[in-house]
């Protein structure tokens, strides 16, 4: 007996400002599995920067576009891109890169393809206005989103890799378009 997976489809758009509470709550879902152990030496730097993941608001003043993906009806995943012309409140990005930030999909959402429908989504953006690069920052310990960038053919820039602490990286990565 042969069995059938479902396939939902997902919808890519910008994010209405009347569901940035939503995408708030997605994004503290889908990093909620990352952080460190209370009375860890990195947990009052997690504090802060779970802070400014959730901080949907403040994002959408600064000149980003907030991407979500609906799935069987509900918002599964969210991005945040940077068009070249504001990319550098995005993570200090050289002069016309764009950028992507805290691409996330909800946990019971993961292994559907949101993840790379949203980031096909804004390499598309990007190449639609022109950007020659975009660029995106992603930790060691992310490594479905380590094996999604690679695959889709961004580049390790070691030399701007932040050590956070003994375990934790934080690395830069970049495609050229």
């Amino acid at each position: 007996m042969l069995a059938f997976a479902s396939v939902c489809e997902i919808a890519i758009r910008e994010a209405r400002s009347n569901e940035f509470d939503d995408v708030a709550a997605l994004l503290a879902l889908a990093y909620a599995e990352y952080a460190p152990d209370r009375g860890s030496e990195r947990r009052s730097d997690w504090d802060e920067y779970f802070n400014d993941v959730t901080d949907v608001r403040g994002r959408a003043e600064d000149g980003s576009i907030l991407i979500v993906a609906e799935q069987d009806g509900r918002l599964a995943g969210t991005a945040t891109f940077y068009p070249s012309r504001c990319a550098s409140s995005g993570g200090d990005w050289p002069a016309g890169w764009a950028a992507i930030r805290l691409v996330a999909v909800l946990p019971d959402a993961r292994g559907r393809g949101v993840g790379s429908a949203l980031t096909e989504h804004c390499l598309g953006r990007a190449r639609r206005e022109g950007a020659p690069t975009v660029g995106l920052h992603t930790s060691n310990m992310m490594t479905t989103a380590l094996a999604l960038y690679e695959r889709l053919g961004f580049v390790r820039e070691p030399e701007h890799d932040h050590n956070i602490s003994t375990d934790l990286v934080v690395m830069r990565f970049r495609l050229d378009l």
